[in-house]
């Protein structure tokens, strides 16, 4: 199959996906070693000892991808910016993910592929983060209670690159072409590559992207897109298991199909 050929495919893929989607007990000081478990790696990292009662699972339950998505909470929505370089091979990044405790909770995990993160906050507070690739750990002063509502923001950068699971026979995530475009596809592991996320089947949430492209390229994504001016926006608007998009100098088109409008991009 040519590139066009797979590349018009998997843009296909991804605007048929935009159509279904709704277009679609006590805390010490000390410092102790913590060497993260089997379902992630064997990176060990300082952290202060919690109760391990407060500590979320780091694993989604999934038997083939047992290092996506973690436990010990809820997301019910992640909103993104992304801010991309003029040949699009790095990005700088801001998540806000709207979450619930689903047990008391003091330190839990986020999917994150080599990103660089800068900054951790909960409800606006800084908090103590580290990273055991591919986690980002996120440890609180106070622990949460069953049923809380949170805000976790993170500020981080990276230059994302495919990730291929092993036993995988192909790459998925950011497929970049330099100055040409980006391709966003494939699911389980796809969206840590450009932002952290609890990436698990069993914990879907609603998608807000916003992308700030160069001059010249267009952004398209699932959901309904918006435009604010500054950034271009797409939303959900309903709960899905991960971002699926496209940068690329397109031209666009849309038709209708059983009352649903499914825009296409090609270049």
């Amino acid at each position: 199959m040519s590139y066009a050929r797979s590349w018009a495919w998997w843009v296909g893929l991804m605007l048929v996906v935009s159509a279904c989607s709704g277009t679609t007990a006590a805390t010490t000081s000390s410092s102790t070693t913590v060497t993260a478990s089997s379902s992630t790696t064997t990176t060990t990292f300082q952290l202060r000892e919690v109760d391990a009662t407060l500590v979320g699972d780091t694993g989604g339950g999934w038997t083939l991808f047992p290092d996506s998505g973690n436990g010990g909470y809820d997301v019910s929505l992640y909103d993104l910016t992304l801010v991309l370089s003029d040949d699009l091979v790095a990005l700088q990044g801001v998540v806000s993910i709207t979450a619930v405790a689903t047990q008391d909770l003091q330190r839990f995990s986020l999917d994150a592929r080599d990103l660089m993160v800068a900054s951790v906050s909960v409800d606006g507070e800084s908090v103590e983060f580290d990273t055991a690739e591919p986690e980002l750990i996120v440890t609180l002063d106070e622990p949460l209670t069953s049923g809380d509502e949170f805000t976790v923001t993170v500020d981080y950068a990276a230059e994302p690159e495919p990730y291929r699971p092993e036993g995988v026979p192909f790459s998925m995530g950011w497929d970049v072409e330099p100055g040409r475009r980006v391709l966003v596809h494939g699911f389980p592991g796809a969206t840590a590559t450009f932002t952290p996320i609890s990436e698990s089947i069993y914990d879907p949430a609603r998608f807000i992207l916003r992308v700030d492209a160069p001059d010249g390229f267009t952004t398209t994504a699932s959901g309904f897109p918006s435009d604010d001016g500054s950034f271009s926006v797409w939303d959900t608007q309903r709960e899905v298991s991960g971002g699926t998009f496209t940068i690329a100098r397109h031209e666009l088109s849309e038709i209708e199909w059983n009352g649903i409008p499914i825009e296409f991009a090609l270049t």
